[in-house]
């Protein structure tokens, strides 16, 4: 049996019948879910990061950064073997730009996908106040289950972008 916790935090809402059988014992057969439910909790918990981003006073703080002009320097978080990342070296590969990247590896997806992705994103950060050129951060991921991108959904992780 996984936790809520386990799951990512998602929560499901289901219609369906409860039986119990003399083998088998005891069986739910469900005959519809909900992802109204799910969708919800998913859309409260980015509604209370944005609110708490607001609070610290942080929410619009990247906007405020320009952009300038083309060679870009991005720093790109993924998993090594990421069919992603793959993807997304060949579009960078393909650019008319001169865009240059760097390499952050950790996990994206599994129970400590939030606090790696976290790291990465502090190591990034330290690169930037020593003075090294990065003019974006992209956190990529390929393959893994859905649920595993609810775990992104983190205040740890937004706060350190918007203060990037």
């Amino acid at each position: 049996m996984k936790s809520v916790n386990d799951l990512g935090g998602m929560k499901i809402l289901f219609h369906g019948r409860f039986s119990f059988h003399k083998e088998y014992h005891f069986s739910i057969i469900i005959d519809e879910l909900s992802s109204e439910y799910t969708l919800g909790q998913m859309q409260k918990k980015q509604d209370d990061i944005l609110v708490a981003l607001e609070k610290m006073g942080i929410l619009f703080h990247n906007k405020q950064l320009s952009w300038g002009f083309p060679p870009y320097t991005v720093a790109l978080i993924s998993g090594e073997t990421s069919a992603g990342l793959k993807d997304f070296l060949k579009v960078l590969e393909h650019s008319e730009y001169n865009i240059q990247y760097e390499e952050y590896f950790c996990a994206i997806n599994g129970n400590n996908a939030q606090d790696e992705v976290g790291e990465q994103l502090k190591l990034i950060s330290s690169h930037i106040k020593k003075g090294k050129k990065i003019d974006a951060v992209a956190i990529i991921r390929g393959g893994g289950g859905s649920s595993d991108i609810i775990r992104q959904n983190d205040l740890g992780i937004a706060t350190e972008v918007c203060r990037m």
